[in-house]
């Protein structure tokens, strides 16, 4: 097993410095499925831990897009269709309302995120199962398995964007 988890740690050339923006996409058959650039708070080449807030452009099929903004489940399960497919479309679209902190650890086939709200309390914590995620020269890629553990939280602290950080961009390219 440890030679098999060296095997997935990213040496130093490899790792991304705080502050780094790292893209985490779904790709699904070569094809990208989503892509969420992200701030990098900490990458030991095991562990990688990311921060998503409000006003950060993503993408994501244009599906799951029209679900966040209809509130209906049609388009989500439309999508997970186009999904299985191997047809969809892609949409940017802008987060809004919560910020993430995410966890991923090499080789597991899941990564461990802390939602907070505008004033940057814990709401959930949520786990949520995928393959594990590949480094690339923009940041990592996985895709998700539609499994998710969602848990209240207990005693966290809070959290904020440093002020002057950017927001992070989509590098020209995500997409493929």
């Amino acid at each position: 097993m440890l030679a098999t988890l060296d095997a997935m740690t990213a040496t130093a050339a490899e790792r991304f410095e705080p502050g780094a923006t790292a893209v985490r996409r779904d790709v699904r058959a070569g094809q990208v499925w989503t892509a969420m650039p992200q701030r990098v708070l900490q990458d030991t080449g095991a562990t990688l831990q990311l921060a998503y807030w409000p006003g950060i452009e993503s993408l994501a099929p244009t599906t799951w897009i029209e679900s966040l903004r209809t509130g209906s489940d049609i388009p989500r399960k439309r999508g997970i269709a186009d999904l299985a497919a191997g047809s969809w479309q892609l949409g940017r679209y802008t987060w809004q309302q919560t910020s993430l902190l995410s966890h991923f650890l090499a080789g597991e086939h899941f990564s461990v995120h802390r939602f907070h709200d505008a004033g940057m309390r814990p709401l959930r914590w949520y786990v949520n199962f995928e393959r594990p995620y590949r480094r690339t020269a923009i940041g990592i890629d996985t895709l998700d398995l539609f499994v998710d553990l969602i848990a209240t939280p207990d005693g966290w602290p809070t959290w904020a964007p440093e002020p002057t950080w950017p927001l992070p961009v989509l590098p020209d390219g995500a997409e493929s």
